[in-house]
């Protein structure tokens, strides 16, 4: 298994992470279902067991670090959206009354 990126494949003017990494559109659709299906689990490790395990064996090293970067921001925006749910909700926290 390949442990790192070539720096060739980066492309910095992409409009997209998939596209920086060189992720074909095939592979980020399979790759953002992967991350779906991660979602559902219950720990962070199993999720990320299920990206690098052989049940997404056809992937590139790219699509595999493309699918970990989501899943790790989409668990970011999980925790955003609840918190500012709270908030709204009259949350609690600093600053609450």
């Amino acid at each position: 298994m390949s442990c790192c990126i070539d720096r060739e494949t980066f492309s910095h003017d992409s409009e997209s992470l998939a596209e920086a990494l060189g992720v074909s559109e095939e592979e980020r659709l399979r790759a953002v279902k992967l991350v779906d299906d991660a979602l559902k689990l219950r720990k962070v490790s199993e999720m990320v067991e299920l990206i690098w395990s052989e049940r997404c064996e056809g992937l590139s090293i790219q699509a595999k670090v493309y699918a970990t970067l989501k899943l790790g921001m989409d668990i970011y925006r999980i925790i955003l959206e609840s918190m500012i749910t709270q908030e709204e909700a009259g949350g609690r926290g600093e600053g609450s009354v």
